[in-house]
């Protein structure tokens, strides 16, 4: 059964929900804007198809080389169950409820959609390991010709045990995996030039409140940038990037260098952003939108 929502103003700005029994798709003034894959997944829902203002999608789904990466997902190790990986018998797997409490808003100045998820993350055995509500947020604003998305996954022990460790390698976290064209030939850049260590021999990971990537899609330019956020532990947490043999960013919290416990009494709130420009932007421009998503955050 499909829902839909719309809203427009006198100026003809409009953002449409749609949601059937799989995806929640976002339109914003007559474009696509993001979907959101929530049902028919076996192992994690996901962003998996998310547009600059222009209308060009920049996410890839399930990519041959590596199943598991689901355009842009959530994922970490949960007291030792693999919940990022998924060739194992013994992978982990994130069970979510339809989307609900869907609102949107629009104005002369943006336009707005959120969404929240009620995630069961569950072990081979069907056991309950974590917790998770999951909102996300779509924000076009007029004047910074950008699409913004915030995610806030808050994550608790489940009902009975005082607490859970997250753990993982270098990457784990908020992942996003690019269309083909963006592998290889693209250019990062992190705020303040902040240097990067290497790590797995072809990637390197950033103590950066953000990271941008710019590429080719489509034959134009688009830049794509992750946001960390001071409230998160371990701030900045590390961002994972690499350009080859494929593109990819993951903000983290560093848990491949210390595991990180979470106590029943006290839930983990963790906040990023991204943000999404076609053509190329450069550092000061990302700085600005960073800080104002830092303040409205």
């Amino acid at each position: 059964m499909a829902v839909a929502t719309t809203l427009a103003d006198s100026d003809n700005r409009s953002v449409n929900v749609n949601q059937n029994d799989t995806t929640l798709s976002i339109e914003v003034n007559g474009r696509p804007a993001l979907d959101y894959l929530f049902g028919g997944v076996k192992f994690k829902p996901c962003v998996n198809r998310w547009y600059t203002p222009a209308g060009i999608n920049i996410l890839r789904d399930a990519p041959h080389d590596h199943l598991h990466h689901h355009a842009l997902m959530f994922a970490v190790a949960v007291d030792g169950v693999n919940f990022w990986e998924e060739h194992s018998p013994k992978a982990g797997k994130e069970i979510g409820q339809k989307p609900s409490n869907v609102t949107t808003q629009a104005s002369d100045d943006k336009t707005l959609a959120a969404f929240t998820q009620n995630l069961a993350w569950k072990d081979s055995a069907d056991q309950l390991m974590l917790k998770e509500r999951r909102s996300i947020e779509l924000i076009v604003e007029k004047d910074l010709n950008a699409s913004l998305l915030n995610w806030t996954s808050t994550l608790s022990p489940p009902p009975g045990k005082k607490s859970v460790k997250l753990g993982g390698s270098c990457y784990f976290g908020l992942g996003v995996r690019f269309v083909e064209s963006m592998d290889k030939v693209g250019k990062m850049i992190a705020a303040d030039g902040v240097k990067s260590r290497s790590v797995l021999g072809h990637a390197w990971v950033a103590p950066a409140r953000w990271m941008a990537y710019t590429a080719p899609v489509e034959g134009k330019t688009v830049t794509v940038a992750i946001f960390d956020h001071p409230k998160n532990p371990r701030f900045p947490g590390g961002i994972f990037h690499m350009t080859k043999p494929f593109a990819y960013l993951s903000a983290t919290i560093g848990l491949a260098d210390k595991p990180y416990k979470i106590e029943a009494e006290k839930p983990l709130t963790l906040r990023y952003g991204a943000a999404l420009w076609d053509g190329e932007v450069g550092p000061q421009k990302i700085e600005a939108v960073y800080r104002l998503w830092n303040k409205n955050k």
